[in-house]
């Protein structure tokens, strides 16, 4: 055999044990990218258990069709989307967490997310 031929089949097997092993592992914690602590506990608090693969809630599965929430990408993209459905008193928006939900935010932790998203949602400790 070449040497090429061998170091191939090195690599793929490398790969192929790599990516094994990665599909054993738990799945990580969502959000766990959001440097602002307020915006990762709001969302992780009120959110991810309905729009994330980690998430329990029943309904997840129809959840995760419209809205998936597990990195800050998907914070940075939906960021006009979920400014709607936080800002209750917008009279189109539908508001989440719904009305069945055990726990719901205080008008103070929407107040200060939507305040996050008017400074466009930086990704840093202090959220600025």
């Amino acid at each position: 055999m070449s040497l090429r031929i061998v170091r191939a089949m090195t690599v793929a097997s490398s790969l192929l044990f790599t990516l094994g092993a990665r599909a054993d592992e738990p799945k990580a914690r969502p959000l766990a990218d959001v440097l602002f602590p307020e915006a990762r506990e709001f969302f992780v608090s009120y959110c991810v258990d309905c729009h994330s693969d980690a998430g329990t809630h029943p309904k997840k599965r129809i959840a995760l069709k419209n809205q998936r929430i597990e990195r800050y990408e998907d914070l940075a993209g939906y960021a006009s989307a979920l400014r709607g459905v936080l800002d209750k008193w917008h009279p189109d928006g539908k508001p989440m967490p719904p009305r069945s939900a055990k726990r719901k935010p205080t008008d103070d932790e929407r107040r200060a997310i939507l305040a996050w998203f008017d400074r466009g949602a930086p990704n840093t400790r202090q959220g600025r």
